[in-house]
């Protein structure tokens, strides 16, 4: 079995914030990147990664999966609008 890549931060309140590359590319397959982060106690999935770039990842179907992994982790895809490097003043 191949494992996803993942750290946990633990936070002051006892939780933790686990970070880790988009599941499903780094030689684990989709399903089991997230299976895999279940395992490691995740209740959601935080996504800053366009559609577009997941569609160039091949991993199109994430929001799809982690619905289909558990009731009891969630998708929040979370896009950032690009913009220009800040300007030197």
């Amino acid at each position: 079995m191949t494992l996803h890549p993942h750290d946990a931060l633990a936070l002051p309140d006892g939780g933790k914030l686990i970070l880790t590359p988009c599941p499903g590319t780094k030689g684990a397959a989709l399903a089991e990147s997230i299976a895999q982060l279940r395992e490691a106690d995740a209740d959601a999935v935080i996504s800053m990664t366009p559609s577009d770039e997941l569609n160039r990842l091949g991993v199109s179907a994430l929001p799809e999966a982690v619905a289909r992994a558990s009731t009891l982790i969630e998708m929040h895809p979370l896009t950032l609008k690009k913009t220009d490097p800040p300007s030197a003043r």
